[in-house]
C-alpha cells in the first residue's frame, strides 16, 4: 500500500501531520502526530524528523532531545505547566509494552493540570518511540 503524508491545520488553528492510502483515507494510530503545532512549518519539520527515524521492531529510534521538544510544545500551551521542569527522557531495559525510556515531572505550578495535559503525549511517544540504546 502507498502512504502519503499531508499536514493540515485543524480548527483551534493548530497543525498536525497524518498519513493517508491512495484514495485518500486517513490511517490512523501510528501513522499521525502525536502533538499539535502552532505553525505548518513546526508540523513538517517533525514530519520530516518522524519519517528520518530508524525503523526498529516494534518501535521507530527518535533522538532524546526531538522527544523532549515535543513533551516541551505540549507544555507551553498548558497554564498549569507554565515554568514547569521535567526531568531528562531516561533510557531503561524494554518494558512489557517494548517501550525503553520514561520521563517523570520535576516541578510545576499545578501538577494535576500539568499531568492531565502532558502525560497522554508521553504515553503516545512512548507507544511510537523508542530512544537509542546506551553505548
Amino acid at each position: 500500500m502507498h502512504v502519503a503524508f499531508r499536514v493540515e491545520e485543524n480548527a483551534e488553528g493548530r497543525w498536525h501531520w497524518f498519513a493517508v492510502s491512495q484514495d485518500g483515507g486517513v490511517l490512523t494510530g501510528f501513522n499521525s502526530s502525536p502533538v499539535e503545532f502552532d505553525t505548518e512549518d513546526e508540523a513538517n519539520n517533525d514530519l520530516k524528523e518522524h519519517l528520518a527515524c530508524k525503523m526498529t521492531h516494534p518501535k521507530l529510534i527518535r533522538p532524546i532531545e526531538q522527544l523532549m521538544n515535543l513533551i516541551d510544545i505540549t507544555a507551553r500551551r498548558c497554564p498549569g505547566c507554565l515554568g514547569a521542569t521535567f526531568t531528562n527522557i531516561q533510557w531503561h531495559e524494554p518494558d512489557g509494552n517494548g517501550c525503553n525510556w520514561n520521563i517523570q515531572y520535576v516541578n510545576a505550578p499545578d501538577v494535576p493540570e500539568c499531568m492531565s495535559t502532558v502525560w497522554p503525549v508521553v504515553e503516545q511517544l512512548r507507544h511510537n518511540y523508542n530512544i537509542p540504546d546506551p553505548i
